[in-house]
């Protein structure tokens, strides 16, 4: 079993050309998907289907994991950026149920520190926009998104009129 450090895991993201927040959100997932581990299996879905690898990439991607060995981190992240180009991080059931956030601030730390990683860019990278600022139009068409903003808006106008009568 390889155990992958963050540093590694935001190596072979880079190395597949995620950049930036999905360079951070890369490393999160990695880290809630295997735990960083190149051989990781889970053979626990629902429809049968296998995960394998550092990013867990799906037995329905047959054609995609006929191109190399899933198991071989560069190819596992050559691969996983695939099926970002196509789906986003969606793809991700960690990324879906929110598994993949306590890891952003390791992932930002790798990211944003040179003595660890070469410079990516000039601008480092906030949490505030690694958690979706590349994915905007995404979270904008999310009915969740939506329904937790109209939830939100009924919450404050509720306290706002509570406050009022209070004030009378």
């Amino acid at each position: 079993m390889t155990q992958l450090t963050d540093a590694e895991i935001a190596g072979y993201g880079r190395g597949a050309q995620f950049a930036g927040n999905d360079l951070v959100i890369f490393v999160a997932v990695a880290l809630a998907e295997s735990g960083g581990r190149t051989n990781a299996i889970n053979a626990n879905n629902k429809d049968g289907s296998v995960d394998r690898g550092l990013m867990q990439i799906n037995s329905v991607h047959a054609a995609l994991l006929a191109t190399g060995d899933v198991f071989d981190p560069a190819d596992n992240a050559r691969m996983a950026h695939v099926v970002w180009a196509s789906s986003g991080w969606r793809a991700w059931s960690t990324y879906n149920n929110g598994a993949y956030l306590p890891f952003m601030g390791r992932g930002l730390a790798v990211i944003n520190n040179p003595a660890i990683m070469p410079v990516i860019s000039a601008t480092p990278v906030t949490p505030s926009a690694a958690n979706g600022g590349a994915n905007i139009g995404s979270l904008i068409s999310s009915s969740s998104t939506w329904t937790r903003i109209v939830s939100f808006l009924v919450g404050l106008a509720l306290i706002i009129l509570v406050l009022r009568r209070m004030a009378r």
